[in-house]
């Protein structure tokens, strides 16, 4: 019995995630934040050979500074557009509405819509990113530096999929466009910006856990041959802590906007 209840949900689940993934690639906005990453993607591609035309060799930085790019252009740009009041524009829309008839739960919804907003962050920062280092090892014969410097923008561009989304719906799904905008910016920018003012008050080392942006960049390290696992671990948990409560706040958006449109 409780094997196919466990079924049932896993299902439902993925449904939810389906309908999320759609719901998240509608509008304007997001699709002109998927194009740009497009743009972006095959710009970074060509670098690679513009830069060895020019004689420039060592191009593992090309992959790091594309996902960077990518990230915080297409990337952030998609998340804000998708998730902008998305509680009560589903709410307005009757979205939610038909989601909870057909027996989805709030913590479900949130899930399916937060993961379709994850999955095309990642699409188009990874994407782009692997589109990239396809180019940089087409234009030159790749280094160990290079698959190293690949392979932490990778990691960077899941990670940022996965905390900044979710902070984005939390911040941008607020009712009023305004606050969205001031809450993301207390988030994102303001740690960044009196980060060292901050990271005096945590223990030597500590850096990474100052900022969202910090915490991203540290996970980079991973590559490096000397690899602080310490490092990767508080900046993993400082993540994982922000996209927690991130879903946590997004949940008690979405049960504001379902009472103010139930019966």
């Amino acid at each position: 019995m409780n094997g196919d209840a466990h079924d049932i949900a896993r299902r439902g689940q993925t449904k939810t995630l389906a309908f999320g993934f759609w719901l998240a690639s509608r509008g304007l906005l997001v699709r002109s934040a998927i194009v740009l990453a497009a743009g972006m993607a095959i710009a970074g591609a060509m670098s690679s050979f513009w830069l060895v035309h020019h004689g420039v060799s060592t191009l593992e930085t090309v992959p790091l500074i594309a996902s960077e790019a990518l990230a915080w252009g297409a990337g952030l740009s998609l998340a804000g557009a998708a998730s902008m009041r998305m509680p009560y524009r589903d709410a307005e829309l009757g979205v939610l509405s038909f989601a909870l008839a057909r027996g989805a739960t709030i913590q479900q919804y949130v899930r399916g819509r937060m993961g379709g907003i994850v999955l095309w962050t990642f699409l188009c920062v990874g994407g782009g990113t692997l589109v990239t280092i396809a180019g940089t090892i087409a234009a030159v014969r790749p280094t160990e530096d290079v698959m190293r410097a690949s392979a932490g923008a990778l990691i960077f561009s899941l990670a940022f999929g996965g905390s900044i989304a979710p902070v984005a719906m939390a911040t941008l799904g607020a009712r009023s466009r305004m606050r969205g905008y001031v809450a993301l910016l207390l988030v994102v920018g303001v740690p960044e910006l009196v980060a060292p003012w901050t990271s005096r008050i945590l223990p030597d080392g500590w850096s990474e856990l100052t900022s969202l942006p910090a915490a991203l960049g540290a996970l980079r390290s991973v590559t490096e041959e000397s690899t602080d696992w310490l490092l990767i671990a508080r900046a993993l948990a400082g993540l994982t802590l922000v996209a927690t409560v991130s879903f946590m706040v997004t949940v008690g958006h979405v049960s504001r906007a379902a009472e103010r449109v139930s019966p």
